[in-house]
Parts: C-alpha cells; sequence; structure tokens
C-alpha cells in the first residue's frame, strides 16, 4: 500500500466480492453528513469488480466546540469555497488517485457532496488519471482565484446526479466539462441523489455498464 501513502490521508480498503484480485478500485469520497456505508454500496453495485478505496475527509467539523462529522474543505455561510483548504482536498485527492492508478489503474472517481465536487474538479484538471466520475447532488466548484489548466479529457465518461443544485451550476458543469472532451450525463435533479436512495443503484450501474471499461462498450451518451 505504499503507493497510497503518499497522500497523507487515513483511507480503508476493501476488496472485491469474490475473493478476486483487486481490479483498478473505485474511489469513494463522501461529502459532509455522507452516509458512508451506502454510498460505498453504491460503488459496489456501480462496479462490483473493482477494489474500493474510502479515505476521511480532512477536516473536522464542529458546531460551537462539539465535532459534528468531517468535511474536506471550508465553505463559508453564504456557499462560497475557501481556496486554501480546497486546494489542500484536491491536492490530497489527486495524490491518492495517482498512487491508486499506478498500483492497480484507473480508479472510477464517486462521490458525494464535497466529494462529489472534488471529483469533478479532478475531472476537468486530471481527466487522464481517471476511468470516470460519478457526482451525487455536486456541481463542479466555483473556486476564488482558480484557473484551471488547459486539458484533453479524451472521452471521459462523467455522470452527474445534481440533487439539490442550481440548474446554472448543473448547466456550467455541464458545459465546462463537455468543452475539453469529457462525455457529461445529467440525470434530472431528483431527492434521491442527496440522500443516495436505492432508485440509484440501477442508474448508476447501467451508466456504468455502457459507459465505463467495466461494460462491454462505451457507448456515445445523449446531451
Amino acid at each position: 500500500m505504499e503507493a497510497l501513502d503518499r497522500a497523507g490521508l487515513i483511507y480503508g480498503l476493501v476488496e472485491p466480492g469474490g475473493g478476486s484480485d483487486p481490479a483498478a478500485p473505485a474511489i469513494v469520497l463522501q461529502g459532509t453528513g455522507t452516509d458512508v456505508e451506502r454510498l460505498t454500496a453504491l460503488a459496489r453495485v456501480a462496479a462490483p469488480a473493482r477494489a474500493l478505496v474510502v479515505p476521511e475527509p480532512l477536516r473536522f467539523l464542529y458546531l460551537s466546540r462539539a465535532h459534528v462529522g468531517r468535511r474536506w474543505f471550508v465553505r463559508s455561510i453564504d456557499g462560497e469555497t475557501e481556496p486554501a483548504s480546497f486546494g489542500d482536498a484536491l491536492y490530497a485527492v489527486e495524490q491518492l488517485t495517482t498512487g491508486a492508478r499506478e498500483q492497480w489503474g484507473a480508479p472510477l472517481l464517486i462521490g458525494h457532496g464535497q466529494g462529489g465536487e472534488l471529483a469533478l474538479a479532478l475531472a476537468a484538471i486530471v481527466p487522464e488519471l481517471l476511468a470516470g466520475v460519478v457526482a451525487l447532488d455536486a456541481a463542479l466548484p466555483v473556486v476564488p482565484g482558480w484557473e484551471r489548466p488547459a486539458c484533453d479529457a479524451g472521452g471521459l465518461p462523467v455522470l452527474v446526479l445534481p440533487g439539490f443544485q442550481e440548474e446554472a451550476a448543473v448547466a456550467r458543469t455541464r458545459a465546462e466539462l463537455a468543452a475539453i472532451g469529457a462525455r457529461v450525463t445529467v440525470v434530472p435533479p431528483r431527492a434521491e441523489a442527496a440522500a443516495l436512495g436505492s432508485v440509484l443503484d440501477e442508474a448508476i450501474a447501467g451508466w456504468w455498464a455502457g459507459e465505463g471499461p467495466d461494460g462491454a462498450a462505451a457507448l456515445p451518451l445523449s446531451a
């Protein structure tokens, strides 16, 4: 596991079912308040042949002096993403992703909330590291002062289930990722994307079976 340790993240590793050798993993990126067991189960449904890497978010979340959870980066009351903490989180997840790729092959990223935002950001800056992205209740983040380098996504499959994200943010996410060559599917907003409802199992598994390297073929996506 030395290749992954350079990320500096605490993570768990779940081997694929059936005792088979680990395939390229799915990296499971939780958000603030995510039901991690449910998100991990979704990743297993989507990619049953893959090992699952489940990192802990970088930062503790406090309410007054009480520890109430974890988060990847800081967001203000008015919704603005704090650049320094976002950069720290993005770097850590990129390092984890790079280590996973070197050890096993290109990973699928499946993220919820802040985890989904990080997954989409990685799709926008280092798509060559990835096999695909599933972003739940997330849109491509706007970070003050952040300018993404030019890149070619090369047909990277991206599934966005925006949940309660604003329509303008979803449209911007689709347009910006499509502009660099990603193949983007957006499922209409629904509460299940935020709550990780069981209705998502079939939708995500079907998309990945058709679009990802675990499927029979990568098929063109409708806009």
